[in-house]
């Protein structure tokens, strides 16, 4: 549930920051919170149904990880902030021992 809540802070963030500031450019803002928010629910479906498994925290963690990977990009600080998109797999492998070989 809180991983959910995160992922819909982090749409609703960046999806203002689009609208106000630009940045990300709108059409990829809302197409990026669209995605999160979209597995962020399959995800809390899984989790409630007690089906979330290392396989699919890997998954999960390979979509967060793109997400961040391209808001950095359009952003243009890829270079210097690129580390963070490691954050997502690291923290799928600690909490649920995810492959991070596969990841």
């Amino acid at each position: 549930m809180v991983e959910f809540i995160l992922r819909l802070v982090w749409a609703v963030g960046f999806l203002t920051t689009s609208i106000i500031g630009g940045h990300p450019p709108l059409e990829w803002g809302w197409r990026l919170a669209l995605g999160l928010v979209s597995y962020a629910s399959v995800g809390l479906v899984l989790q409630k149904r007690n089906m979330l498994n290392s396989g699919f925290a890997g998954l999960f963690a390979i979509l967060d990880s793109a997400v961040i990977a391209v808001l950095l990009g359009l952003s243009g600080t890829l270079e210097l902030y690129g580390f963070f998109v490691l954050a997502p797999c690291a923290y799928a492998a600690a909490k649920y021992g995810a492959n991070s070989a596969a990841m």
